[in-house]
């Protein structure tokens, strides 16, 4: 009896999740609240109202480059972790009983540790990488997916690939172009298109960033790593040192004082950038990510972040408008009606972050400083990500669309315009409240001018204060 009013239970709940099996409801479209919306209010009484159709009619690109190798003196740096797996090694790979003896922590660690194999020991420092190709391919992929109708249509003279003078920019942004331009094999033009302006100080691409800081100074994200993990009382060091080589130990004592603050940067920097690269099944790639938590990299995480909103982000006038001259590009591609069909411009992290920060996208109420960036929880909330908003191609893309309107449409603008930030689409207010994502094209552009006109004001204004505070020479 049992037996049966289980199995009839079961088909009860068959039945339930059956009867769930519904359509969704298709959204409804919002209309303004003017009489210009009436013919779509009255019913049955109206013509069935064709939706819009919009089709892609050409595109502007700024594209970050895929993954490089780390720069050559991180790299010199690893060849030190190289001598920490070889000491391991000695002490484990013949000595089970020695590594039975340690914490489950420290096994689990060392045995990745020790099978380990560093691929970052290439002199190409500023190359692209294997993985940085297929990412910049990858992207080319998806956006070619979405802009099919455009790419069908495209010739060679409807195309301007611009990029960075660096190597690494110009062979991404021929990785993204071979695989947006082919359909089914084959290249839907007669080649590539060359490069422009390679070797050339474009300020649209080639940041003014102002003089070098002298190698007497430090960079804000060496000073935020070092108030973080201080040499002399780093909690993240010792664990680590406890991990691999156990305290009170004699044997140890050498190697445990060789893993300073320094060379635990190094070894975030090895988990760091070994996601570069792919290694097989055999073979531990990660293995220093093993050594840190979630707080650890949230705590790295924020290093990078500083450093990006210093450079690049909203830290003063100067670097929060570095994006303008690419922005009065943008406005210029929506205002000329004779503009290639497709533009990509190839660079850098810095670019697409400049730009991100001239839309204003990600701006904190609260400034970033080292002060605030270094207490706990202070700015765990910030908007500013860098590693979500600046990541391995990184990419903004503003794309044109020519709409076919309804006869009573409010809307007359043949050409409506969406941005996409990293493949989604920024949603746009307009002055009377309301939200688009693909929005008319004279919105985009005022919301752009308007943007161009508040920067350009504000560094004026920065200017004239400047002046202003600079002591007048002749009358001392």
């Amino acid at each position: 009896m049992l037996v049966f009013i289980a199995i009839l239970l079961s088909m009860t709940q068959v039945l339930a999740v059956k009867w769930e099996l519904k359509f969704i409801d298709p959204v409804i479209p919002e209309y303004p609240e003017s009489m210009e919306s009436v013919s779509y209010l009255l019913g049955s009484m109206t013509p069935y109202h064709a939706p819009k159709t919009c089709t892609e009619s050409k595109a502007l690109l700024v594209m970050r480059h895929g993954p490089k190798f780390p720069k050559q003196n991180v790299m010199d740096k690893f060849k030190k972790l190289n001598d920490f797996q070889n000491k391991l090694k000695s002490l484990y790979s013949n000595n089970n009983d020695a590594f039975k003896a340690l914490s489950t922590d420290s096994q689990f660690v060392i045995e990745k540790i020790m099978k380990w194999e560093n691929k970052m020991t290439s002199d190409e420092a500023k190359a692209a990488s294997d993985k940085g190709k297929l990412t910049t391919q990858q992207l080319g992929k998806r956006w070619k997916t979405k802009l099919i109708n455009m790419v069908l249509n495209i010739k060679n003279e409807d195309i301007e690939f611009i990029s960075a003078p660096e190597n690494r920019c110009i062979i991404s942004g021929e990785e993204f172009l071979s695989e947006f331009l082919t359909i089914k094999g084959q290249l839907v033009v007669e080649k590539l298109p060359e490069v422009k302006n390679k070797g050339i100080d474009d300020s649209r691409i080639k940041l003014a960033k102002g003089p070098k800081i002298p190698e007497t100074e430090k960079n804000i994200e060496d000073l935020y790593y070092e108030k973080m993990c201080p040499e002399k009382e780093c909690d993240l060091k010792t664990r680590i040192r406890n991990l691999l080589f156990p305290d009170g130990t004699p044997d140890f004592e050498v190697s445990r004082d060789e893993i300073t603050s320094d060379v635990v940067l190094t070894m975030y920097l090895a988990c760091a950038n070994s996601f570069g690269y792919d290694y097989t099944d055999n073979v531990q790639g990660h293995a220093w990510c093993t050594l840190f938590n979630y707080k650890d990299i949230k705590m790295f995480e924020g290093m990078h972040d500083i450093q990006y909103y210093h450079k690049n982000g909203y830290y003063n006038n100067k670097t929060k408008n570095f994006g303008l001259p690419m922005m009065n590009e943008i406005l210029n591609f929506l205002k000329n009606t004779t503009t290639k069909k497709f533009k990509l411009f190839s660079a850098h992290t810095s670019n697409c972050l400049s730009l991100i920060t001239g839309f204003r996208l990600y701006q904190d109420d609260e400034n970033l400083t080292l002060e605030n960036m270094t207490k706990d929880n202070t700015m765990i909330k910030r908007k500013w990500r860098s590693s979500f908003i600046g990541n391995y191609a990184c990419n903004v893309m503003v794309v044109v669309y020519s709409c076919e309107h309804t006869e009573n449409a409010e809307n007359k603008e043949p050409q409506e315009v969406s941005i996409y930030l990293n493949e989604k689409p920024l949603i746009m207010i307009s002055e009377e409240k309301k939200t688009c994502t693909q929005c008319p094209i004279e919105d985009v552009k005022n919301l752009i001018e308007k943007l161009l006109i508040d920067a350009n004001n504000e560094l004026k204004l920065a200017e004239s204060k400047i002046v202003e505070d600079t002591p007048d020479k002749s009358s001392s």
